[in-house]
C-alpha cells in the first residue's frame, strides 16, 4: 500500500511527467491507444463504439477560384484522417414533465422522470459513478476531483463528493450482497490481508494499523474479488466473512485463518520457497550448489517447473498430472525436510526455514486434491497490492 498524506489523502510524485518522459519517442498511432478486442480487427471495428464528430476543412467561396486562370474550381474528392480528442464537460439536463388533461372528464396524466440516486440532489447516476470510479479505480483523491470539476465550471466541494460516494455505496449494497453470495457459493477461494492506514478513525491513532482483507475467486471460476476493511487482523474477521462457505481456501501461513470453519486450507508454496531463498542469497558462492539450502531450493524450483507445465491442461488432466508427477516429488521433499528437521535446530535462518517448511508443506500439498487448486496464493496477494 502506498503511504498517504494525512492532509490530502494521497500526493503523487511532482515530477511524474519528467521522470517518464522520452522526447525521442514516436507519437502513438490510433491503433495503439484504442483497445483492441481481438488480435485482428479493422480500424472501422475499433472505432465503431466511438461517437464521431465530422469536421470538414473546405475552401472559402473566394478560394474556390483558380489562382492561374480565374475559373471556378470543381470538387474532385477528399482525403480523410482520423484523430481522437477527449472531452470532460458538464451538461445541465433540463427534465421537463409534460402534463396531459382529458378534455372529456378532466383527468390528468403525466410521465415523471426516474428517481435520482440522492433524493433532492442534482447528481445524475453517471456523475456519481464517475466520482467513485475516479476515486477507487483511478486513485484520484476527492480534493483533486473537486479542483478538476472547478476547472470546468462546477463548484463541487470535497464534502459533497464524499457524500455522493457514501450514498452511492449504500445504493450499491444490494449488488455487493449478490456478488458476495456468488463468491461464497464457489468451492475454491483465495484470501489475504494487508495493512492500511486510516485517518480520523474513531478510537485509533492515525499511526495505528488497520487491515484490508481480500477474498478472490478461483482462476477457473467466475472472476470476483471482494475487499473488506477491518480495524484488526483477528482471524474472526475471516471467519465471519466466510460464514456459509465450504471448500478449499488458499491462504498464507497466518494462523488466524485456522478459525474459519468447514474449509480445507491450502497453504502457499511461494512463502515456503521464499524462506529458503532469503537464506540462499546470503550464502558464499562456493556453498550455493552444495548446501542443504540449495537442495531445498532445487526441490521448490522443480515443483514449480512441473506445475507450470500443467497449467495449460484441462482441469481433469491437470489433476492426473499432479498425481503422476508432482505428488511423488512433494512427498520426497517432505521426507527430506523431516530428516533435516531433526538435526538443524531453530536458531539459524536455515533452521527456521527447514522448520517452517516441514510444518507447512503438508497443507501446501492439499493443492494436489483438485485440478483447479493453485500452488501458491499469489492470486490474492496481487489483488491486495
Amino acid at each position: 500500500m502506498k503511504k498517504q498524506n494525512k492532509k490530502n489523502e494521497h500526493i503523487p510524485d511532482f515530477n511524474e511527467a519528467e521522470a517518464n518522459k522520452n522526447l525521442n519517442a514516436n507519437e502513438p498511432t490510433i491503433e495503439k491507444i484504442i483497445k483492441k478486442r481481438k488480435e485482428k480487427t479493422s480500424r472501422k471495428q475499433q472505432f465503431k463504439n466511438l461517437e464521431v464528430e465530422k469536421v470538414i476543412f473546405d475552401l472559402t467561396e473566394d478560394e474556390k477560384t483558380c489562382d492561374f486562370c480565374n475559373t471556378k474550381m470543381i470538387t474532385i474528392g477528399s482525403s480523410t484522417r482520423e484523430t481522437i480528442k477527449v472531452l470532460k464537460k458538464a451538461i445541465k439536463v433540463m427534465e421537463e414533465s409534460v402534463t396531459y388533461k382529458c378534455p372529456n372528464c378532466g383527468a390528468f396524466k403525466k410521465n415523471t422522470p426516474p428517481k435520482l440516486p440522492i433524493e433532492g440532489g442534482i447528481a445524475k447516476p453517471s456523475l456519481i459513478a464517475q466520482v467513485i470510479v475516479d476515486k477507487m479505480a483511478n486513485s484520484l483523491p476527492l480534493y483533486r476531483q473537486s479542483e478538476d470539476y472547478k476547472r470546468i465550471g462546477l463548484n463541487i466541494s470535497r464534502q459533497t463528493l464524499s457524500n455522493w460516494m457514501i450514498k452511492g455505496a449504500l445504493l450499491l449494497e444490494i449488488i455487493y450482497l449478490h456478488i458476495k453470495k456468488d463468491l461464497l457459493s464457489q468451492n475454491i477461494l483465495h484470501a489475504d490481508e494487508t495493512t492500511v492506514q486510516v485517518l480520523n478513525e474513531a478510537g485509533k491513532k492515525a499511526s495505528q494499523k488497520s487491515y484490508m482483507w481480500v477474498y478472490v475467486s478461483c482462476f477457473y471460476d467466475i472472476q470476483i474479488a471482494i475487499y473488506e476493511y477491518q480495524s484488526s487482523r483477528k482471524g474472526s474477521n475471516a471467519k465471519e466473512f466466510l460464514s456459509g462457505f465450504s471448500g478449499y481456501l488458499h491462504v498464507d501461513g497466518y494462523k488466524g485463518y485456522n478459525q474459519v470453519e468447514n474449509v480445507t486450507l491450502v497453504l502457499c508454496m511461494a512463502h515456503l520457497r521464499r524462506k529458503f531463498n532469503d537464506v540462499y542469497v546470503l550464502l558464499p558462492e562456493d556453498q550455493k550448489k552444495s548446501s542443504n539450502t540449495a537442495t531445498a531450493m532445487d526441490y521448490c524450483n522443480r515443483i514449480y517447473s512441473l506445475d507450470n507445465k500443467s497449467k495449460e491442461l484441462p482441469v481433469e488432466a491437470r489433476f492426473d498430472y499432479k498425481q503422476k508427477y508432482i505428488k511423488p516429488l512433494m512427498e520426497e521433499f517432505n521426507t527430506w525436510l523431516k530428516e533435516k528437521e531433526t538435526t538443524c535446530g531453530n536458531a539459524s535462518g536455515y533452521g527456521k526455514a527447514i522448520n517452517y517448511a516441514s510444518y507447512h508443506l503438508p497443507k501446501v500439498m492439499n493443492y494436489l486434491e483438485d485440478g483447479k487448486l493453485e500452488l501458491d496464493n499469489n492470486r490474492a496477494e496481487r489483488a491486495v497490492k
